[in-house]
């Protein structure tokens, strides 16, 4: 397998923007007793059939999706707008998390298996740019899988 993601992200496009972040900032904790409740119920049918290849997911939350990817063993990798997300997911998740804000992520071109975005392209300026993102980043035929 070759070198990690997220490694590579500083290397490869460094041109990260953060614009709306203060919306998001010290929200964890809320969101955790709140909206993580609502996105979890998705992680089932989004994990289902994707490849156990590496898999990002973008707007990751508290990263309960993260989590349960990695108990079945996928290589799962996230990135979140909010300081205080990125800090929670990868404390549950025990794994990789950025801090990155869509429709720009650090990562080169074909990078993942799969992508998963669980409500976060209907919170975006420009879905349009951040789905082209999403594949410009998923190997040709991997699996990009969204909720809204």
């Amino acid at each position: 397998m070759s070198e990690d993601p997220c490694s590579r992200a500083v290397r490869c496009r460094l041109r990260v923007r953060l614009p709306g972040v203060e919306y998001w900032h010290g929200v964890a904790g809320a969101y955790h007793r709140s909206f993580a409740t609502l996105c979890a119920g998705t992680i089932p049918a989004l994990l289902d059939g994707l490849p156990r290849g590496r898999l990002l997911d973008v707007g990751c939350g508290t990263g309960e999706l993260l989590a349960e990817a990695r108990r079945v063993g996928i290589a799962a990798f996230g990135i979140d707008a909010a300081s205080d997300m990125v800090s929670r997911a990868a404390g549950v998740a025990h794994g990789d998390v950025l801090r990155a804000s869509l429709p720009d992520t650090p990562f080169c071109e074909e990078s993942f298996d799969a992508v998963t975005a669980n409500f976060v392209v209907n919170h975006v300026d420009d879905p349009r740019a951040v789905m082209r993102e999403l594949t410009r980043v998923t190997m040709r035929g991997g699996t990009v899988v969204a909720t809204i």
